[in-house]
């Protein structure tokens, strides 16, 4: 799936601001943000991640501790993540939102302002890659009370995810800058 039509060109002075939304903001959301974080950073892209959660159980948390022990051994550090609330308003403060699940699908969509843009909602695995072993997914699965494996899944497909992300948004910023150089 592209990128929403309303997606910014990304520049040095206009930045992408991306939302990833799970059910607590304390596992996957957040492994998504630092792992776009990371790679937007290493590919000098001006994206603003963030996340949030359609629950609000864990308003104010710190990410799930071994979310941020299985993220540290993998180079991520989510010891500075508080989770949040997913609010109606996010509609306008963000270029992207990028759901983890069908569930939560629903519940960003069914806070959509009426004049909110619903085209800016994408599934998480929206962004695989072909041929990949987890061709056919369609959620990033909760970790929440599972073994080491179940939270190196989530960072793997953050990994794929978000470097597909970057590719497109990347590839974006190349098609709009050669169509201004040829007007």
């Amino acid at each position: 799936m592209s990128l929403p039509e309303s997606f910014p060109q990304v520049t040095e002075t206009t930045p992408a601001k991306v939302l990833m939304v799970c059910l607590g903001n304390i596992c996957r959301s957040p492994t998504l943000q630092i792992v776009l974080a990371t790679y937007a950073k290493a590919r000098k892209l001006n994206i603003i991640p963030h996340s949030a959660g359609t629950a609000n159980y864990h308003v104010g948390e710190g990410a799930h501790p071994p979310t941020i022990k299985y993220g540290r051994k993998r180079g991520y550090d989510l010891s500075e993540h508080r989770a949040r609330q997913f609010v109606a308003n996010d509609f306008y403060n963000y270029d992207l939102i990028i759901a983890a699940d069908k569930s939560n699908y629903k519940n960003i969509m069914a806070k959509c302002p009426v004049d909110g843009n619903k085209d800016k909602v994408r599934m998480a695995t929206d962004f695989l890659p072909a041929n990949t072993r987890f061709t056919g997914l369609d959620y990033v699965p909760d970790p929440w009370g599972g073994e080491a494996d179940d939270y190196y899944t989530v960072v793997d497909l953050s990994e794929e995810t978000m470097g597909v992300l970057c590719d497109r948004i990347e590839a974006l910023a190349k098609k709009e800058s050669t169509s201004q150089q040829n007007q």
